[in-house]
């Protein structure tokens, strides 16, 4: 964990071959490890932060350029896993009531 101080902040726009137009606000972060090197990580931001304030982020000390958001989770959530295993079940449900309908005999 490290409090890392906004030293910039930019907006990106990106705009898809359809039209859509995205932005994502970036941030330029600097904070010292415990070792004492001194880092600058970018990082998008989901809080619309200023210059000077104090974010609290998350790294791996092999690699502190690569910072998260305090707050973010990794990998699957609960929530996703849950949703995941009840659309396997629907599938199944489904083919086997495709298998029962068809009248395949698979003995």
């Amino acid at each position: 964990m490290a409090e890392a101080p906004c030293l910039g902040a930019y907006v990106v726009h990106n705009r898809s071959s359809d039209g859509y137009t995205t932005s994502q606000w970036r941030l330029i972060l600097g904070f010292l490890t415990p070792e004492g090197r001194d880092v600058r990580a970018e990082l998008v931001a989901h809080v619309p932060y200023a210059v000077g304030d104090t974010v609290p982020v998350r790294y791996l000390p092999e690699c502190p350029e690569r910072v998260v958001p305090a707050g973010a989770t990794f990998g699957i959530g609960l929530s996703a896993g849950l949703k995941g295993v009840a659309m396997l079940g629907l599938v199944y449900a489904g083919l086997s009531l495709m298998v029962m309908a068809l009248g395949a005999d698979w003995a």
